[in-house]
């Protein structure tokens, strides 16, 4: 049975708000949990890997991958990071996502009433300069070689994210060289390729990806460059469905048996919840249609239903 809910103005006002701000912070975005778990349903984290909240892009559009987000395992696999290395990063990280679960708390439950605009584009500056100072005190815990390194490691992650292979699982699965190549010619293919910029907008996108502001930015800061710069949101990601489902089985045919089951398992695991709580699968390209309205779906429009709480990280 559809539950129906009254909501005045300024609370319907200040939920819409809070889903435009999950997208424009482009660095806001939580850090991901080990093992899964950005603060929302499900477990899947924020921004990376598999089809779920780590593989859908957050609120319509996909984000480049940032040290903030990236889990704590992936850093330490892909930058051979020390023991002090992991574990003062994870403190950054932990500090980041209890700073983003208070100032960005889901709607409904005990969270009480959504805040104003006012009060939500505070928090978004908040969010925002936090997240920046995040990226930058990790960048300055990794070494010259590390941060040599590191670009063309998250450039791994957006492609890893792009075929629905989770961040989470990275260090177990041991990608060889020709692996890794070969993902990333099926993620580049899938990505969509977006129209030339408007006179005076940002220069043509890198590799046929969507394109955007100058840095990926969403409206505040570009992230720092101390690192090759990165952390920007990727306007426009995601695709068609269809597109993303055969990128993901592409990829999953370059796997071994062993690499196969340790993604498959994961992603069992970690079930993609129903975005806003509505249908859709845990595996790419899943979303469909809604199911027939018999009596029990959702109401047609126009009908006073409270909008879907927006979740962080997808």
């Amino acid at each position: 049975m559809t539950r129906q809910i009254n909501w005045n103005g300024s609370a319907l006002m200040a939920t819409l708000l809070m889903g435009a701000a999950v997208s424009q912070v482009a660095l806001a975005q939580p850090p991901p949990r080990e093992g899964g778990g950005g603060g929302s349903r499900g477990g899947r984290p924020g921004g990376f890997g598999g089809p779920g909240q780590n593989g859908r892009p957050p609120m319509g559009g996909m984000r480049r991958a940032s040290v903030v987000q990236v889990p704590v395992s992936a850093l330490t696999s892909g930058l051979t990071l020390t023991e002090t290395q992991v574990t003062q990063i994870k403190a950054i990280q932990d500090a980041l996502r209890a700073k983003h679960d208070a100032l960005m708390p889901r709607p409904g439950g005990d969270n009480g009433t959504p805040p104003d605009r006012d009060t939500m584009q505070a928090n978004m500056d908040l969010l925002r300069k936090a997240a920046m100072k995040a990226e930058k005190d990790i960048l300055a815990l990794l070494t010259d070689k590390q941060k040599t390194a590191l670009p063309g490691f998250l450039k791994l992650m957006d492609d890893l994210r792009e075929v629905g292979i989770p961040a989470e699982v990275y260090a177990e699965l041991n990608l060889t060289s020709d692996q890794k190549t070969r993902i990333s010619a099926i993620a580049k293919a899938a990505r969509p390729v977006m129209p030339p910029p408007r006179q005076g907008g940002g220069g043509p996108p890198p590799d046929g990806g969507p394109g955007g502001p100058p840095d990926g930015g969403f409206g505040g800061p570009p992230p720092p460059r101390d690192g090759g710069g990165f952390g920007g949101g990727r306007p426009g990601g995601g695709g068609d469905p269809a597109v993303r489902r055969q990128a993901h089985e592409k990829a999953m045919a370059l796997l071994t048996d062993e690499q196969k089951q340790i993604v498959t398992a994961w992603m069992d695991a970690h079930p993609r919840p129903p975005r806003g709580g509505g249908f859709g699968g845990g595996r790419p390209g899943e979303d469909g249609p809604p199911p027939p309205r018999d009596g029990n779906g959702p109401p047609p429009d126009g009908e006073n239903e409270a909008p879907p709480p927006p979740a962080p990280g997808e």
